[in-house]
């Protein structure tokens, strides 16, 4: 039953973070952080009491939720890596029109070449 617990934790958080936070690797790392204290929480609450082994947890259990989250966040690395010609490289925002050299929402420098 733990394995069901430990694999959700890394679904949902991985999930949230990369949908979240644009950088790969940040996205993985944060996630990782966060999943590994929750399910320290979780252990805390189920047994009542702080595992004598906590440490061990926490180390294995950030190495395993990171390589997750690795696995989680390939499909939002795709999907962000793709040709979005006509949109702001930083903030995804429609530049059809702009002739400004700057996008309005994220203030971003714009390549005209990319347009």
């Amino acid at each position: 039953m733990w394995w069901l617990i430990f694999i959700t934790v890394a679904l949902a958080v991985a999930g949230l973070f990369h949908a979240l936070i644009r950088e790969y690797i940040i996205a993985s790392i944060l996630s990782a952080i966060v999943a590994t204290v929750l399910l320290q929480v979780i252990v805390y609450i189920q047994l009542g009491y702080l595992d004598p082994f906590f440490l061990i947890g926490i180390i294995c259990g950030g190495v395993y939720y990171f390589a997750a989250a690795l696995i989680v966040g390939i499909p939002f690395w795709f999907y962000r890596r793709r040709d979005r010609s006509g949109f702001c490289v930083e903030c995804g925002y429609n530049l059809t029109g702009n002739i400004s050299g700057v996008c309005p929402e994220c203030g971003n420098r714009i390549r005209f070449d990319h347009l």
